[in-house]
């Protein structure tokens, strides 16, 4: 946890995924589209911290990130 509180991005999928699951189902093409783009910004340090984390087990670095 960050000093300020606030929950690292790692901690906080679950609630991101559901936050956005709940927004897009009441939202319009475009909205989607946007929330979407969001979400993926948002949820990138978890991505990068997993694909660290099964760096040079077999798999190629790039498929990973």
């Amino acid at each position: 946890m960050r000093e300020t509180g606030q929950l690292e991005p790692f901690e906080n999928l679950d609630v991101l995924a559901d936050r956005y699951a709940r927004a897009r189902a009441h939202a319009d093409a475009p909205a989607r589209s946007r929330l979407r783009d969001e979400f993926v910004q948002e949820a990138l340090p978890f991505a990068g911290r997993l694909a660290r984390r099964y760096r040079g087990r077999g798999e190629p670095t790039d498929d990973l990130e």
